[in-house]
Order: structure tokens, then C-alpha cells, then sequence
């Protein structure tokens, strides 16, 4: 013992300096091996263009729809592929991957596409979990939940952009409906009454609501209102369900209400009815037409008298 105390105190600093060269060695030993499982994860995320996660439900959210697991396969790596094309900023062919109906509906420009959808959600890259929404015949919607990539920005960041994205196997012109945008319908359905012609031209479908093209023609030798505001549910489109969705009428300007005699108006009117596979739309009601808005305007109290159009479709 005498002698191991001695040996201590003859060489106590090249103990000691040994010790601390050993913890060093050890620590940084640590470090590397940490910075590599970083950069193995890192490598694995932006190579991931034909990755996907195969826990990913085959059976859709709503409605309860079952895909197959070659179908899931195909539907996700289309949906990464995109995803890798807005990381690597790769904003043509990006573009070039949505449908027709969502370029004409949303973004006809890739201009509008770049300042509409990827400036505002791609200011980093990012990493996405996608669960499998509703399905309807040829048509997949999958909900996205986009997070910040921290391997890649070295932030903790836990801001996320939720969206709807649905892929659309029957399209020849590219195969991604995004922003919510689910599909675009043409109805060209018309009803004419008491020399007033109302024709539903298109039905835009989106996750949370529906948006119509309609078209109103006065053919009478006076002016009328479409609506007179006095009652938010007069203007209403009804589901098979014989359910009634309120009309967002009032977000048209008040002036454009009024149709001049012999002429013509074309409205795109949105409706409070989240999108159902089992819930199809019937119809537009328009319950509170005023057949002069002039005599309306001088005197509304004497002015009673109400048209209602209602058009199939």
C-alpha cells in the first residue's frame, strides 16, 4: 500500500494526464459515433423518393374503404415524390404533377402554384405523415401532416401545415389534387321560371366545403335581386340526405345581387358542406328572388312578392 501511494505521488500528473486523455478519447468517440447515426438518418430522409411507410392503413379514415397494399405503395410514393420535388426546389415538375382541373381551379400559372402553395409551405424542407383519408372509386384523398425536417435545418421547430392531398388514377394530365381541392364536376343543369334562367354550370369539391359556378339570366323587362340578404338560408343546396348546406352568399359584393333586365350574371357561390362519399348534392334552391328590385328598393315593405328556382342535379 506504502508503495502504490508513493508510485501515486512520483507520478501523479502523468496519471492524471492519461485519465483525462482516456475520458477525452471516450467522449469524442461518443460524438462521432452520434454525428454519424445523424448523418445515416439524414441520408436516409433525402433519399426517400421510393420510401414509404408500409404501417400506413390500408383502410380510409372516413368511410371505412379498403385499398390493397400494392395500391397504398403506389398512392404514397407518388405523393413523396412530390414532396421531394418541393424540397429539392424543383417547383417545374412539381407543377407538372397536379391535374388539369387543379391548375385551372387553383394555380394557372406555376407562378401562382410557387407563391400560392410552395413559398408559403416549403420555406424549409420538410418530412410528412400521410394516413389515408376517403377513397371513392379512382380517387384517393390522404391527409398530410407536414412537419420541419430537423436533421435537415438543425431546429427544433414544431410548426406543422396540415393539407388534403388527392390522387387521381383516372387522369392523364398529371395525378395530384392539392390545397383540399378534391375534384371539379361539370353539371350544366338549368331551370328557367317566370322568365329567370338559372343554370349550375360546375361543382368544385373540397375537403371542408363546395364551391358552384352558376349562372343567372334575366329575361324580364325589369331588374331583380338573387337574394336580399334579410335571411342567411335562403340560398341552400340540398343533399340526398335531404339535408339543407347554407349558402356563403353574403362574401359577394351587395351590388352584384342585381341582374338587369335582359342580361346576365355569373356567380361562384360557396356552400358550408364538408366533402362525404356517401352524401352527394341534389340540388341549388335560390328561395328569396326579387322580381323587381326597383319597385323593392322604393318601397320593400309593399314589395312582397318572392320567386323560388330550384335547379336538379
Amino acid at each position: 500500500m506504502h508503495n502504490l501511494i508513493r508510485y501515486w505521488n512520483q507520478n501523479r500528473k502523468k496519471i492524471i494526464t492519461i485519465i483525462v486523455a482516456i475520458v477525452f478519447f471516450i467522449i469524442i468517440i461518443q460524438i462521432l459515433n452520434q454525428m454519424a447515426k445523424e448523418q445515416r438518418e439524414m441520408e436516409k430522409q433525402n433519399s426517400n423518393t421510393n420510401t414509404y411507410d408500409t404501417s400506413l392503413p390500408t383502410e380510409s379514415i372516413v368511410g371505412g374503404a379498403t385499398i390493397t397494399a400494392e395500391e397504398t405503395e403506389n398512392n404514397v410514393e407518388i405523393i413523396q415524390q412530390f414532396i421531394n420535388y418541393c424540397n429539392n426546389k424543383d417547383i417545374t415538375n412539381a407543377y407538372a404533377m397536379l391535374t388539369k382541373e387543379c391548375k385551372e381551379t387553383l394555380f394557372k400559372t406555376q407562378a401562382d402554384f410557387e407563391n400560392g402553395y410552395y413559398n408559403i409551405i416549403f420555406t424549409s424542407e420538410k418530412i410528412a405523415n400521410i394516413e389515408n383519408f376517403l377513397s371513392e372509386n379512382d380517387q384517393y384523398t390522404y391527409r398530410l401532416t407536414l412537419h420541419n425536417n430537423m436533421l435537415a435545418t438543425g431546429k427544433l421547430d414544431e410548426k406543422t401545415f396540415q393539407d388534403y392531398i388527392t390522387i387521381d388514377q383516372t387522369s392523364d394530365n398529371g395525378k395530384l389534387n392539392i390545397n383540399s381541392f378534391i375534384k371539379k364536376n361539370s353539371i350544366n343543369k338549368e331551370t328557367e321560371s317566370n322568365d329567370i334562367k338559372i343554370s349550375v354550370i360546375a361543382q368544385e369539391i373540397y375537403k371542408d366545403y363546395e364551391i358552384y359556378e352558376i349562372k343567372v339570366e334575366n329575361n324580364r323587362n325589369t331588374p331583380i335581386l338573387i337574394d336580399t340578404r334579410s335571411n342567411s338560408k335562403s340560398v341552400y343546396i340540398v343533399g340526398d340526405n335531404n339535408v339543407s348546406y347554407n349558402s356563403l352568399i353574403h362574401e359577394i359584393a351587395s351590388n352584384l345581387y342585381e341582374v338587369p333586365a335582359h342580361f346576365n350574371r355569373t356567380y361562384r357561390i360557396k356552400f358550408n358542406k364538408i366533402y362525404s362519399v356517401d352524401v352527394k348534392t341534389r340540388g341549388v334552391v335560390f328561395s328569396d328572388i326579387v322580381p323587381d328590385s326597383e319597385a323593392y328598393r322604393n318601397n320593400p315593405e309593399e314589395m312582397k312578392q318572392r320567386y323560388r328556382i330550384s335547379v336538379s342535379i
